[in-house]
């Protein structure tokens, strides 16, 4: 995938022809950075990037790989991911494909669709413009923050349902209701477990004052 820039904007033309390494100079910090990158499929930033390269070149500054990471992606044999608002992520696939971004949490992954295949022949026939390229993106929830809401909203639910409702309160510890069953119903165990308990108090009582 070539880039090409227009300033500081770069625009994605989509080719599946990779530059080779073979005719390019590999110094080790840019072969270091092309192999991590390649193996991870997180699309980390320069920073994240650096942190994965110094556990190989412990001496590797971070200016180093900056420019090497543009180095990479000006040649073709990794890709530059730039979107509004965030930092900049690289892909160690420089193969045509577009992303998918989860707006709550920033994930970003690969995704294997490219319905705009034809974008160039479409719009080449109703513009004077010459057609270098375009960029796709995709917005999503991913898993990850998908479970977590879902997590959220069954809290939320819990906690609603221990909630008593407005202007009453629940009884504190060791309280025992005065309240009686109404005339003409059977008592329950819990107002004849009362009851016996008041008959006792008042014959103590009567006990007392003999």
């Amino acid at each position: 995938m070539d880039l090409i820039f227009s300033g500081m904007i770069p625009i994605t033309k989509r080719t599946n022809m990779v530059p080779s390494t073979q005719n390019i100079r590999m110094t080790e910090p840019r072969k270091v950075i092309l192999e991590e990158l390649r193996r991870v499929d997180t699309h980390p930033t320069a920073d994240k990037v650096y942190e994965i390269v110094r556990r190989r070149l412990p001496r590797v500054s971070l200016a180093t790989v900056y420019r090497n990471l543009e180095w990479l992606a000006q040649t073709g044999l990794i890709q530059k991911y730039e979107s509004a608002g965030s930092q900049r992520r690289y892909d160690g696939n420089p193969h045509s494909h577009d992303h998918i971004r989860c707006v709550a949490c920033g994930r970003l992954d690969d995704l294997v669709a490219d319905p705009l295949a034809a974008v160039e022949q479409r719009i080449s026939g109703k513009t004077d413009y010459q057609i270098v390229g375009y960029r796709l993106e995709y917005l999503g929830i991913c898993p990850s923050c998908q479970a977590s809401s879902a997590r959220r909203m069954s809290r939320d639910d819990d906690d609603e349902l221990d909630t008593p409702p407005a202007g009453r309160t629940s009884p504190a510890p060791g309280f025992r209701s005065t309240i009686r069953t109404p005339r003409g119903s059977a008592p329950t165990e819990e107002d004849k477990h009362d009851q016996r308990e008041d008959a006792g108090a008042t014959q103590q009582g009567d006990q007392t004052r003999v």
